[in-house]
């Protein structure tokens, strides 16, 4: 089969997996393979990218540098502190603790004007995390305790991405 500069060319040498031993035959070169799972697409893409099986020229050069990506790989890895998910789970999570401290420290009639490092909230956070992330966002934000909201520990979040000693 003559190329014409419009197809790839492919030849299988030795057979591979499923794929045996093929004369010649033409693909366009944009072209889109399907099939059910288990028919023999990634088998074929990776004889293809095997020099030992396969030979596939292009305007009647030999094309050497195929290279075969499985699906898998090309999966993004999302770094846990930079997923939407994991953010909105902390936000929540950081809500949570910060309201129940609150309730709890209005309960117990502490006085709420004391110094923000000092303030009665920060006696019931479960844990130290959650205390440096609220003084994290009083102090990006400018704003007072009174005036912390999910909305606002969602949209600090976001933009804040945790570091040593913050929720994580």
């Amino acid at each position: 089969m003559e190329n014409t500069g419009k197809y790839i060319t492919i030849k299988i040498i030795k057979q591979y997996k499923s794929i045996p031993v093929l004369d010649e035959f033409s693909f366009p070169l944009f072209t889109v393979l399907t099939g059910p799972n288990g028919s023999g697409k990634s088998h074929l893409f990776e004889c293809l990218s095997n020099r030992e099986t396969s030979i596939i020229t292009y305007n009647n050069r030999q094309i050497t540098n195929v290279k075969y990506i499985g699906f898998n790989k090309l999966n993004p890895k999302i770094d846990e502190k930079c997923d939407p998910a994991s953010i909105s789970q902390r936000s929540k999570d950081i809500w949570n603790h910060f309201e129940n401290a609150k309730k709890n420290a209005k309960h117990n009639n502490y006085n709420i004007n004391s110094p923000i490092e000092n303030h009665p909230i920060f006696r019931y956070l479960s844990e130290t995390k959650y205390k440096n992330a609220i003084l994290q966002i009083i102090k990006k934000t400018n704003t007072s305790i009174d005036n912390i909201s999910e909305d606002l520990i969602n949209d600090s979040l976001t933009e804040m991405p945790p570091s040593d000693g913050h929720l994580k």
